[in-house]
């Protein structure tokens, strides 16, 4: 579905992203890790168009990206950015169908199916209890999961999302992996930035390892985190057991 060849990106002749080749098939979740400044959000940025690269090419369903007009995007990609602000007044509720715009014929307004979707994606993100309030009165991590609700909304075949469990608990992150996890099992295609290696371990299907720019490792998870290449990337020493609950590895990190 998603296809990236020679990707990259540089501002005033120094190199953010570099030599990113990626393939990524529907129905597959892919989630980018690494240290902070390696290129993780630069490259997400590549691949939702929101960045242009200085070479290389994206194409989504064997068409590059360039060809494709704003609406046409809008209805192919959603994108969770990392940092939303929403200085105005808006509901939840009038946040989250802001997704279903792309669907949307101008001048013949919301549909009984819209308001459906909304209803839908607020309850699968536990946030339909706060419809009638305003956005920027939210927590931080309320907000992350009604930007991931507009996100579902969309209705996409390609979820990009950067960092969407970085300010949840504990209950939601593992409530917003699962809805991931869940998409790209019911054929969409999902690619996210995750910080925490356990939560990637256990519900991506492949890991990419981003560091210093470049794609330095991509695999399924159980041959991508191995220690000596966690050591290596995140200068840290760290110890892979294999889980105690289910099949899969975790990742302890030990002190410096």
């Amino acid at each position: 579905m998603l296809n990236v060849d020679k990707l990259c990106y540089a501002v005033n002749g120094s190199a953010l992203v570099c030599d990113i080749h990626l393939e990524v098939q529907r129905g597959e979740f892919l989630a980018l890790v690494g240290p902070n400044g390696a290129g993780k959000s630069t490259l997400l940025k590549l691949l939702s168009h929101d960045l242009h690269p200085t070479d290389g090419s994206v194409t989504l369903n064997g068409r590059n990206l360039r060809k494709y007009r704003a609406h046409e995007l809008a209805l192919q990609r959603a994108v969770m950015a990392q940092n939303i602000q929403v200085s105005f007044q808006f509901t939840v509720e009038e946040v989250v169908m802001m997704g279903r715009h792309p669907h949307i014929r101008f001048g013949s307004g919301e549909s009984r199916k819209d308001a459906e979707i909304v209803t839908w994606a607020m309850e699968a993100t536990e946030t339909k209890h706060l419809k009638h309030r305003f956005y920027p009165t939210l927590s931080s991590g309320e907000q992350a999961r009604v930007t991931l609700a507009r996100v579902l909304a969309q209705d996409t075949p390609l979820l990009l999302l950067d960092e969407p469990t970085a300010a949840l608990d504990l209950r939601h992150q593992q409530l917003v992996m699962g809805l991931l996890k869940n998409g790209a099992a019911q054929g969409k295609t999902v690619i996210s930035i995750i910080h925490d290696l356990n939560l990637a371990a256990a519900y991506a299907d492949k890991i990419g390892i981003v560091h210093q720019g470049r794609l330095v490792q991509l695999g399924t998870p159980a041959a991508v985190l191995r220690e000596d290449i966690l050591e290596q990337v995140f200068a840290l020493p760290v110890k892979v057991v294999n889980h105690p609950v289910h099949e899969g590895k975790l990742i302890l990190p030990l002190s410096l």
